[in-house]
């Protein structure tokens, strides 16, 4: 039998604090990240005081601003990225489970100031 072989490895699963992280794996921005999260973080403590922040995308920021083709842009296109982008917020602090995401999509006819064209609103809400 080979010397090496017969030698008992030994392996050592404990955590080391003094490796860091090489710059070349760490998260860049990516381009195609949404302003949302920026929305939840300013609007976070008024949702907790139940003041309930809306705010409206219309669909035209899809196309205009992130070259989605305007067919592709339907309300639950919208709501999609809105939520996914409102699930990613919330895993990165403790705390956020209290708040939860209302989304209603809107064709600009329903005479509300703030929601004069077609898109989704959102509103921030404190969980009951």
């Amino acid at each position: 039998m080979n010397a090496k072989a017969a030698e008992k490895r030994s392996f050592n699963f404990e955590a080391s604090f003094s490796t860091p992280i090489p710059e070349t794996l760490g998260r860049a921005p990516r381009s195609n990240e949404l302003p949302f999260r920026g929305l939840f973080d300013r609007y976070e403590a008024d949702a907790n005081e139940g003041k309930q922040p809306h705010v409206f995308i219309p669909h035209a920021y899809w196309v205009m601003e992130r070259d989605v083709a305007a067919d592709k842009v339907t309300d639950s296109y919208v709501k999609t990225k809105i939520r996914d982008q409102f699930n990613a917020w919330k895993k990165l602090a403790k705390g956020r489970e209290a708040i939860t995401l209302v989304t209603l999509g809107r064709t600009g006819k329903e005479g509300i100031k703030e929601a004069p064209e077609a898109g989704v609103s959102f509103w921030l809400t404190k969980a009951k």
